[in-house]
């Protein structure tokens, strides 16, 4: 605590404290005997999905783009001093291999052991990831990543971009859809834009679609024809979509989720 002078008051103030939890894995906090309020505030991003793969042929489909996981923004829960809270957040989605298996769905946020002060389970949501971009198939590219969460963006279709979010309401917020994969000599369709977020671009003639972006993080551009999506892109911010691969060629995996949490204690 703080001790300040306001003529006439005496006032004390307490720290702001932030917690940072980054990528897979499960962690543990315990809440100090000092919190003020009874109360945490919690932001996050839940992974991303996998690009799916381009038709296993050369010069044909692209797959579509990864869709990113749903966010929050100050979300808050009500804790007790001593709760231990488990804080577990699931990989991203894995990108699709061409002629091989198929790319995957983004993985949970998860907290728990928080209680309220008459002794109740304090419940917070289960955070879901982004959706797995499809594989090109037969000359025509795969579709984008389905947006998650209320008020999501549409995936694109074979050659279309990918639904944009333009507003969001509420404490946890959608993410917009993933690109198609463009069909044979087309181009790939963009990754749908976030709020905080601009769209990723697919690539020409049978490129892979764009991942799309979500509140705390953008997604990847779709890989050319012929050319793997990077398997360890570098990500701006958390739990964007992955990229969509150009035919014959394999999708990128999902961004990264993140925790972090806030208190004055």
């Amino acid at each position: 605590m703080t001790q300040i002078t306001v003529p006439g008051v005496a006032t004390t103030l307490a720290s702001l404290t932030s917690r940072m939890y980054e990528g897979a894995g499960t962690y543990s906090l315990t809440i100090p005997s000092t919190l003020v309020g009874n109360m945490i505030w919690i932001d996050g991003a839940a992974p991303g999905g996998g690009g799916g793969a381009g038709q296993n042929s050369a010069n044909t489909a692209g797959g579509g783009g990864g869709s990113a996981g749903i966010a929050v923004n100050g979300f808050p829960l009500s804790v007790s001093p001593g709760d231990v809270l488990t804080i577990t957040i699931g990989s991203p989605g894995a990108g699709g291999v061409t002629g091989g298996a198929p790319a995957t769905n983004g993985g949970t946020i998860t907290i728990s052991g928080a209680t309220t002060q008459n002794g109740n389970p304090s419940a917070f949501p289960i955070i879901n990831g982004g959706v797995a971009g499809s594989p090109g198939a037969a000359g025509v590219g795969g579709a984008g990543g389905i947006g998650r969460g209320s008020g999501a963006g549409a995936s694109g279709a074979a050659n279309t971009n990918g639904s944009s979010v333009a507003t969001a309401y509420g404490l946890a917020l959608p993410s917009s859809g993933g690109g198609g994969g463009g069909s044979t000599g087309a181009t790939g369709g963009a990754g749908g834009s976030s709020i905080m977020w601009p769209s990723a671009a697919g690539a020409a003639n049978g490129g892979g679609g764009g991942g799309s972006g979500g509140w705390w993080g953008s997604g990847q551009p779709g890989s050319a024809n012929g050319v793997n999506a990077t398997s360890s892109p570098t990500w701006s911010g958390w739990g964007g979509g992955g990229a969509g691969g150009g035919a014959n060629a394999n999708g990128g995996p999902g961004g990264p989720g993140m925790v972090r949490i806030r208190y004055s204690a």
